[in-house]
Parts: C-alpha cells; structure tokens; sequence
C-alpha cells in the first residue's frame, strides 16, 4: 500500500484487427517470427501473456481467441490492483498505470493499441477509475462490500446486494443506505459467503446509485476462476435505432460481450450483461448491426 503508485501495468496483445494489419495469414500464430518480432519486451517473447491467460481461462483455439483472452487478462489484472489501491485511501491516493498507447505495433503494455482500438482495459479504467466505485471481495468465507469515494462530497448512497445464478434467479437480496465521507474509503457490508463448493454457476451483484436513481457503481464477483466455470448458451440480439446508436439484450447471463466491426470503436465494450439487461452503445462511424461480430467468454470457455 504506497502512498502514489506511478508505474505498474500488464501486457496485452492488440486486438485482432490490428493484428491482421502487420501479419500475412500463415504467420498468424504467438510464436510466429512476425508476432515475436512485434513483441515490446523482446527478452521473453510471448510466454508471459500466454502463462497468464492459460492460468485464469480455457486454452484459447487460435490467436483471434488469444488477443481477446489477452485483453481480459490485463483489464482484470488492472481492475484488481487499483481496486486494492482505492480502497486504501488515505494511504494511498494517485495510481498512475503504464501505458496509455503504442508507437507501434504489437503486443505492449497499452490499453489502446497502435490503431486506436480499445483494449478491454481501455473500458474497465471508465469503471474502476470513476469518482464511485463498489468493490466486492471474500475474506475468510465472508463477502465483504466496499466503497471508494474519490469526491470532495460526502455521499449517501443506495445499495442493491443479490445473491443470483445465471438462470436469472435472485436467492438473496438487501437493499440498504450507506454513507461514506468525502475523499475517502470503507467497507459498508459483510456477510457470510452464500457460496457452497459447487457454485459455479452463481455470483454476486452490487450496484450502488445515488437518490436520482442514477447507477455510480457495479460489481460482479464470482467466487470461481473463469477456468473452471462453463458460462450458459445465450442469445444476444443488437437492435439499431440509426447508423451509429443500437441497444444490446441478452437472454441470459453474458459475461465479457465483445463488439466487433472492422474498424470501429464502440462507446462499451467487453461487458458483463446479466439476464434480461440491456446496454446502449454507440460507434464513431456508421455501422450495420449485420457486419457486427459478437464474441463473449460464454462462447470460449468450453468443456473440451
């Protein structure tokens, strides 16, 4: 727990997209030349990203599954050290991350890639860096809820904690008020883990919002690693009101949605949709809803 920490990060590969701009098709691989030429930290190739994401997620079919795997992997490693950080004031309070972008192509530790394609922690920074945040943990088989407010504005906030599994069912909930002084941190809840051994398929939800109604924070812990969970099939379908606004609705519980469409940058990206949710996103250019690809960690996180 520093007082400011300046300098962390975790590599990534860039998104696929760009991936194909540098590479012919038969060097599309982690360990092709072109690839481990491209690599910023020459000295250890891409083992390291490759060690990482075969140690949280499924072993990924190709590179396209691997730069999205990849991703995930930096933005979770983010999430969780600033989190940490946050939730240390006043001890600590600045975190400055390495690195916003790249001067070239390749697998670096930038949230934006060379083309300016967001990576997946280019999104997660929008939540875990907002004024507000909820932070949800497990100590000791208890589930602990924290709140970070990083205003200068002491701050009442409505609370929402369920207990739910993937099917969309709710086996507990508590809705509560908490209140936590300006510029500073507290943990507002805890409970016994509702978590039994076998579990896989249930998680957490915490969303706290201010009396406007208005969501300041989300959370979604799983006790799990996503290694051991098999996600349910669901159904995603994209409505499109005009050629750069479309609202995305999911049947079921969908963890990590994935926009793709050649070279457009979507508003959010790499969500959580928990059933019946939707989300409203844009694009900097027009886009038919057809020509959108969808990936989501449902998808990859298979029982073979």
């Amino acid at each position: 727990s520093p007082r400011l920490l300046s300098e962390f990060g975790i590599q990534s590969f860039p998104s696929y997209e760009t991936v194909k701009k540098f590479t012919r098709q038969n060097e599309r691989y982690a360990s092709s030349y072109v690839m481990t030429y491209h690599q910023r930290d020459y000295s250890f190739t891409n083992d390291k990203n490759i060690y990482y994401v075969d140690k949280y997620y499924k072993k990924p079919q190709d590179l396209k599954e691997l730069c999205y795997l990849s991703s995930l992997v930096q933005a979770e490693g983010l999430k969780l050290c600033v989190e940490h950080l946050r939730m240390n004031k006043p001890r600590c309070n600045g975190a400055i991350y390495w690195q916003l972008n790249d001067c070239w192509m390749g697998q670096s530790e930038s949230v934006i890639d060379y083309c300016g394609m967001p990576k997946a922690a280019n999104y997660y920074e929008r939540n875990f860096f907002a004024p507000h945040i909820v932070v949800v943990s497990e100590r000791e088989n208890e589930i602990v809820i924290g709140i970070s407010n990083d205003t200068a504005n002491d701050t009442k906030y409505n609370v929402k904690y369920e207990f739910c599994s993937f099917d969309g069912e709710v086996i507990e909930s508590k809705a509560f008020n908490a209140f936590v002084s300006a510029s500073s941190c507290c943990v507002i809840y805890k409970c016994k883990s509702p978590f039994g051994d076998k579990d896989t398929d249930k998680y957490v939800y915490v969303g706290i919002c201010n009396d406007e109604g208005e969501v300041l924070s989300r959370a979604i812990y799983q006790k799990f690693s996503d290694k051991k969970i098999i996600y349910p099939k669901v159904k995603i379908d994209i409505a499109q009101s005009d050629s750069t606004h479309f609202t995305v609705k999911t049947n079921g519980f969908a963890k990590n949605v994935y926009l793709v469409c050649g070279d457009a940058v979507f508003s959010d990206n790499f969500f959580t949709l928990r059933k019946g949710e939707e989300r409203i996103v844009t694009t900097n250019v027009p886009v038919n809803k057809d020509n959108i690809e969808i990936v989501t960690l449902n998808d990859l996180m298979r029982t073979d």
